[in-house]
């Protein structure tokens, strides 16, 4: 009503001051600045149109006088809005930036048609001022209104976080934050104690103001960001620092009037009851609109978070579960064994209940009390407390730290050793070595050092690595991969047998670190298991690489090949990977140190032991030509002649390559170069594996280098040193070779016999046989004692039968090798050829001859034989022996046995005595059967025996039709002594079966011819007649013996 009593043009003036106020206040404004800053300048622009009205003397009228009035409203609500963001706490205007901009969008629409009133009043006024006004009441009705994203992302968290009743503590607290920042605050607790402040202020003020709703909406906020943060400890959390360790009973307002259970959720209802959430959530859905305490209607069903008291149980429940963690970490500590398990129990519980009880259990520093559990006596125990260290570290760095410097890395090593902890203690060590966020782990390098310089910590993974628990040793070798950065880490694992890093290493790793892996594993004690190993992983192959290359890595290289090519299958990969030629050219290098010569030398000995030449080849599968080769070798002995062990090596690699028997080139070879002229002279070298390996070297030579090794013998008198080898037992890898060389030596050689009885070698030699030596000794030294039993010296024979031959001979017989058999048979065949010659036929003894008692005379050779005297076979009981020696067809033994059992028929005198005792002896039939089943040379010796045994009808007669069949077949095949034999036979296949008989029947009986009686069949009457005229003529033969004595007594 005042406002009509105002002259219009004072009104003019009167709102032009208005509007400069209004836009001198919006200057002080520090919160959304911007928007009132916008808005006062629109206004200052009516200014100059208001000012220009008053000098045109605008004409008063109601429609004038009404947008005057409007406009001067809308001032004052923009003088309003200023004072507000002026006067109001920064808190409270960000809380309510949205509800600023929308009342200043509000008031610059309301001037706009404000404005709209005004141009319709100043119709009659100049266009020019109309059209001002209508050109701003156009930007009013234009502009946007708008405060920053970053507030509105905060308020719209604060109504999240109401909604969704969140009370983390770190999440408010990076709220107070963000809402300090946004206002213009520096981040602080004074700032933060401030902002709190602020906000009780306000809700104070909106109480006082009657603003219930206003009022109830702070408070909630207030509530929410009323978390205590780390610097700011509650009381409880002093009284549980200070070692208050009673629990707190719940309050009753915890308690839900009609669950009776403290609540999880608390909400408030109009009335401003609380209740469980589920619960009463369930009573509205029930239909009830009533408060269930009051029974009085609810204007509305809205449930509201009680936040402070959700606050207040949640600090009751981490009061108590701190006191409780207290309690069990004291426990830890106890004697008793049940109060520790409960306790660890207790732990679990709480780290899968409470997602604090990681941080209190890292306060209350409980790892250091859990880590000697893994070492108590209770196996149970040990299983709990290593399930808790996984749970407790799963998601904490801090507390890994803690399980560290605890010694927990060596306690959890012990418990690999167990195979019922074993997978859970491969599990928390992987945990300990995965370092940051659970979504983005890292290994933790701190850790992988501590486990990696724990004694045996990297030998257990291993061996659990190699263990049957799949599971496991699939965790292992992830730990141990994570441990692989170090060479040191990589070469503890190749000592305890797992080679992959090594290899993995030998193939990309740095020329130092090649170095360090080669060296590592020359120093090792590889075993056959290992090598393979290496070998089959490719380690071979990437070694040899290096063979060319830097000194350094060449001698490290070649030691460890040395090592691998000890066995079969590695061999074959180093001929496959083309590194013999460079083991060659490192060999014959004068260029190269003696130490990576020798280690050539050594690699090249291994390719070829029991081998011989097969693995020296190029990498296109060629064979070296050693043609060229060995005399290199040979001529190395000269250059080298100090460098011993290089020497020992290429003796053994020559001595392997000769060794074989179809090398009878290579043997020519190292003849021709010199070699028996070289090695003669190294048998007497100071140093006992040159001497021994040349000794075997010459060994291997001495058949086909015989007279050479005889001659250079004779001429630098070594008999004693073979006599020496021979009679020290205590070096048998010397007597075998010594032994052989002896037995190859020609035995025409007289001289030389004689030389070796001088020196002694005769007595070495049986002594070697009485010992109880491999039977390979003895195979060279009984071939060594052919040469003193040759029938052209009877004296040396008498010797060596004086010096007890014949039991060697029997026992070898029977338990020698083929070899040594057929040697001993060849000794008895020497001496049995001197038997006759040496046996004394019986004389007279004069009158008294019928006094005395008669003396038994050889079967064979009619007279009187002994085997010291005469060498007799018969008196030497070694026929059977001999017999059983053709029962071998297949062996060379059963020609020298049809050798030495033809010694008994080799004179007409005591053909048919002789081939009577081998009928006996089944020998003859041993013979047949060699026609068929024998070697060659057994078959030739067999059909001239049988040709001489023929000589003897009666023997002719019962054998001819069962050596025809063999016999053809040889005379088929070309054997012309088979057809003469055959010739002589036929006459006798003519005679009837009868005619047979009667020839044969004065033959003694034969065991094992069973057949005879069966072809064979006479009358009774016959049969008596044949046995009476046999014992005729057994009795003539007395007689006749009788007679012989008689006149031998009677000289």
């Amino acid at each position: 009503m005042l406002l009509e009593l105002i002259p219009i043009s004072t009104l003019l003036t009167l709102l032009t001051t208005q509007i400069i106020e209004t836009a001198v206040a919006a200057h002080d404004v520090l919160v959304e600045k911007e928007t009132l800053r916008l808005l006062t300048n629109f206004f200052m622009d009516i200014q100059p149109l208001l000012s220009e009205l008053t000098k045109r003397n605008l004409r008063d009228s109601p429609a004038a006088r009404q947008a005057l009035e409007s406009l001067q409203n809308d001032v004052k609500r923009a003088r309003g809005l200023v004072d507000l963001c002026t006067l109001r706490s920064r808190i409270y205007l960000l809380l309510h930036c949205r509800s600023i901009i929308k009342e200043a969008e509000q008031i610059s629409c309301d001037a706009a048609k404000s404005l709209a009133l005004l141009s319709l009043a100043i119709s009659e006024v100049a266009e020019d001022v109309r059209d001002n006004v209508d050109k701003l009441r156009l930007r009013m009705l234009d502009v946007e209104f708008q405060t920053s994203e970053r507030k509105l992302r905060i308020v719209e968290k604060i109504e999240t976080d109401l909604r969704q009743r969140r009370s983390d503590e770190v999440a408010m607290n990076n709220l107070i934050m963000d809402i300090a920042a946004a206002v213009g605050l520096p981040s602080g607790d004074a700032e933060r104690k401030k902002v709190l402040e602020s906000l009780q202020m306000e809700v104070e003020e909106a109480s006082a103001n009657k603003q219930q709703e206003e009022a109830f909406y702070m408070e909630q906020i207030l509530t929410l960001l009323s978390v205590p943060t780390p610097t700011q400890v509650s009381f409880k959390d002093r009284s549980f620092e200070t070692g208050f360790e009673e629990e707190e009973p719940p309050l009753p307002s915890f308690f839900c009037p009609f669950t009776k259970a403290v609540m999880e959720e608390p909400v408030m209802i109009a009335t401003g009851n609380t209740f469980e959430h589920s619960w009463i959530q369930r009573w509205f859905d029930s239909g009830e609109t009533i408060d269930p305490i009051s029974r009085l209607p609810l204007p509305n069903l809205t449930l509201r978070p009680n936040v402070q008291l959700k606050k207040i149980i949640e600090e009751w429940r981490e009061h108590n579960h701190r006191v409780q963690i207290g309690k069990a970490g004291r426990n830890l500590e106890s004697d008793e064994t049940t109060l520790i398990e409960e306790a660890v129990q207790d732990l679990l519980g709480f780290c899968d209940e409470i997602p604090q009880a990681r941080m209190w259990i890292e306060k209350e520093q409980l790892i250091a009390r859990i880590v000697p559990l893994l070492r108590h006596q209770d196996k149970d125990l040990r299983k709990k407390a290593l399930s808790l260290l996984q749970a407790l570290v799963s998601r904490s760095d801090i507390l890994k730290e803690q399980l560290v410097n605890a010694g927990g890395v060596q306690n959890i090593v012990r418990c690999l050793e167990r195979e019922n902890l074993s997978k859970m203690a491969l599990g928390l060590l992987l945990q300990l070595l995965q370092a940051g966020p659970f979504d983005t782990p890292h290994k933790n390098t701190a850790v992988c050092n501590k486990l990696t310089h724990t004694k045996g910590a990297i030998f257990l993974l291993v061996t659990v690595l190699h263990g049957k628990d799949t599971e496991a040793a699939h965790l292992a070798k992830e730990i141990l991969e994570q441990l692989c950065d170090e060479d040191q880490s990589i070469i503890a694992m190749a000592k305890a047998n797992w080679f992959t890093p090594l290899i993995r290493r030998l193939n990309h790793g740095s020329e130092e670190s090649i170095l360090h892996m080669a060296n590592a594993l020359a120093d090792m004690e590889l075993t056959e298991l290992n090598k393979q190993n290496l070998g089959e992983g490719g380690a071979v192959g990437l070694l040899v690489r290096f063979i060319p290359g830097k000194l350094e890595i060449k001698a490290a290289v070649l030691k460890v090949l040395e090592s691998l090519s000890s066995i079969e299958n590695n061999k074959r990969y180093v001929a496959e990977a083309g590194a013999v030629p460079l083991f060659f050219q490192v060999l014959f290098s004068a260029n190269n140190p003696q130490t990576v010569r020798e280690s050539a030398a050594a690699i090249l000995d291994n390719l070829v032991m029991s081998d011989g030449r097969k693995f020296l080849m190029d990498a296109n599968k060629i064979a070296i030509d050693l043609r060229k080769t060995i005399p290199r070798l040979i001529a190395l002995q000269v250059e080298l002649s100090n460098a011993l062990s290089i020497r020992k090596h290429v003796f053994s690699l020559l001595r392997a390559l000769v060794a074989a028997p179809d090398a009878v080139e290579l043997r020519t070879i190292l003849k021709d170069a010199g070699g028996v002229l070289i090695l003669i002279p190294l048998l007497e070298d100071p140093n006992n594996e040159i001497r021994l390996v040349v000794l075997e070297l010459l060994s291997n030579l001495s058949e086909d280098s015989a007279q050479d090794i005889c001659l250079f013998l004779l001429q630098r008198k070594l008999g004693g040193l073979f006599a020496t080898w021979l009679q020290d037992t205590t070096r048998s890898n010397a007597q075998v070779p010594a032994a052989e060389i002896l037995a190859n030596l020609p035995a025409e050689n007289s001289g030389l016999t004689s030389y070796l009885i001088q020196e002694g070698v005769l007595t070495g030699l049986l002594n070697v046989l009485c010992n109880n030596g491999s039977m390979k000794l003895k195979e060279n030294a009984i071939g060594a004692l052919i040469r003193f039993t040759v029938p052209s010296d009877v004296g040396l024979q008498q010797k060596v039968v004086e010096l007890g031959v014949f039991p060697i001979l029997r026992n070898l017989m029977k338990v020698g090798t083929p070899l040594a058999k057929q040697r001993a048979a060849i000794i008895l065949g020497n001496l049995s050829k001197s038997t006759l010659h040496l046996s004394s036929v019986p004389s007279s003894v004069g009158c008294f001859f019928l006094l005395k008692k008669p003396q038994a005379v050889c079967r064979v050779h009619s007279g009187f034989c002994r085997e010291r005297t005469t060498f007799c076979l018969v008196e030497s009981k070694t026929i059977s022996d001999i017999v059983l020696l053709l029962r071998e067809p297949k062996s060379d033994a059963a020609s020298a046995g049809v050798d030495t059992l033809s010694t008994l028929i080799c004179e007409d005198e005591i053909l048919e005595k002789g081939a009577n005792l081998l009928h006996e002896q089944e020998a003859i039939l041993a013979i047949v059967t060699l026609l068929s089943q024998g070697t060659h040379k057994s078959k030739e010796r067999a059909i001239c025996v049988l040709e001489r045994l023929f000589q003897v009808k009666r023997i002719k007669d019962v054998y001819s039709s069962r050596v025809r069949m063999p016999l053809v077949d040889l005379a088929v095949k070309g054997n012309h002594q088979a057809a003469k034999v055959l010739a002589q036979l036929e006459a006798v296949l003519e005679f009837k079966p009868c005619h047979l008989y009667q020839m044969t029947s004065v033959l003694p009986s034969s065991k094992g011819y069973e057949d005879r009686n069966e072809v064979l069949q006479l009358p009774k009457a016959k049969m008596r007649l044949q046995n009476i005229k046999q014992k005729c003529n057994i009795r003539k033969r007395q007689r006749s013996l009788f007679y012989k004595q008689f006149w031998y007594f009677l000289d």
